[in-house]
């Protein structure tokens, strides 16, 4: 996949989706399930005065918060940035909005389960998209799918989150697999190349 250089100017587009590395113990153990750097995802949209902001499913609750606070969490302020293959369209980006509005406030899933009630960070993005646009960004996997594919990283950490009890058959959705969705493209990666300057974000 085709990465922009980290000199360059990207436009930013509503509905583009934003990955970071979260330096925490769980999000680290999220990526590492994964076999990715990414452990968190959002989904830009820009408000009435056209600044780019990130709509993220996030600890305690969903929330809407300014782009450059978003990548200031992130490990070395690593950050990518992907979009649809096929264009949004007005009508796609008005649903976008009225999706992610919908869903401000609700609270965390920490047990990361793609069909409970509460909210996190991929299944956010995911339920947007899908509402907006009947795209499913991302794939849908069931704990034992998803942990089986990367044996080596072991399961006791997640046993000891589940309180002994993986929950095998529960289904997810994880960002690493958002960010590699066949649906979308990748347009800024700032741990891509390099050069240590990073790449000249703008509002559309």
């Amino acid at each position: 996949m085709e990465h922009t250089s980290n000199t360059h100017s990207t436009e930013l587009r509503d509905g583009d989706l934003i990955f970071i590395a979260i330096p925490t113990f769980l999000f680290r153990q999220v990526a590492a399930a994964t076999s990715s750097w990414t452990s968190h995802v959002g989904m830009i949209l820009h408000n009435d005065a056209g600044e780019p902001m990130v709509y993220e499913s996030a600890i305690p609750r969903s929330r809407c918060v300014s782009l450059e606070s978003f990548i200031a969490r992130s490990e070395d302020r690593r950050y990518a940035i992907t979009r649809p293959k096929q264009p949004l369209t007005d009508a796609h980006r008005r649903a976008l909005k009225r999706a992610a509005d919908s869903r401000l406030g609700q609270w965390y899933d920490v047990g990361f389960d793609l069909d409970g009630r509460r909210q996190y960070c991929s299944k956010f993005v995911q339920t947007c998209y899908f509402e907006a646009t009947g795209w499913r960004i991302g794939e849908e996997l069931t704990f034992r799918q998803l942990l089986d594919a990367n044996p080596d990283h072991g399961l006791n950490f997640w046993r000891w989150w589940f309180a002994g009890f993986i929950p095998w058959g529960r289904r997810t959705v994880s960002p690493a697999s958002q960010l590699e969705s066949p649906l979308m493209e990748r347009v800024v990666d700032s741990g891509a190349a390099e050069p240590a300057e990073e790449p000249i974000l703008k509002a559309c």
